[in-house]
């Protein structure tokens, strides 16, 4: 259903631009006949495409429930990978690998990603907030990676936090920003 809709509002992003685009030209060649009624549908399917987006935006609230059970999956050994994406762009994102029984491996993206994204100015005092939440920097491809263990009890509290702070905190993407969920599996 969630490509459906990205198919719908692509294309009246598409039919939107068109729309503009002859409007632009009516008036630059002083044809102001049909404008009106151009304008009109312009509007009409600005407020659609906002309806869309809205929906969009509440089918991709995650809570922490979601990650407790992808991460679950992960140990079982159910899938084999997971990333949680920032929309709309997807430049930002966090890799989760299974390493043990019971540990995780998160990767951010690499410093190259990092720098070009859309979402986000990395800076060098970013690079110290995000090593204080326990990454480290690889050299090869250069990117940061921690490490996770579960508690005893099973809980994922201290994976969520530390996502929480590299989110709000430090990527600094706001509160309403959708995020979604891609597992891999085996």
């Amino acid at each position: 259903m969630l490509n459906t809709q990205r198919e719908l509002m692509e294309h009246l992003r598409l039919e939107l631009a068109v729309l503009e685009t002859e409007v632009e030209q009516m008036i630059a060649a002083r044809d102001f006949k049909y404008t009106y009624f151009y304008q009109q549908e312009i509007f009409r399917l600005r407020r659609k495409l906002a309806r869309l987006e809205q929906l969009c935006r509440q089918e991709f609230q995650i809570d922490g429930q979601e990650i407790d059970l992808m991460i679950f999956d992960l140990l079982k050994g159910t899938i084999s990978q997971f990333r949680l994406v920032s929309e709309p762009k997807g430049d930002l994102y966090v890799d989760f690998f299974r390493e043990t029984s019971n540990a995780i491996l998160c990767k951010l993206p690499t410093f190259s990603e990092l720098r070009s994204a859309y979402s986000f100015v990395y800076t060098e005092k970013d690079r110290k907030r995000i090593e204080v939440l326990g990454f480290s920097l690889t050299s090869h491809p250069e990117q940061f990676e921690a490490r996770f263990g579960l508690y005893k009890n099973g809980s994922c509290e201290h994976i969520k936090s530390v996502l929480s702070v590299l989110i709000w905190d430090i990527f600094q993407i706001g509160v309403g920003t959708p995020f979604h969920l891609e597992r891999i599996d085996l």
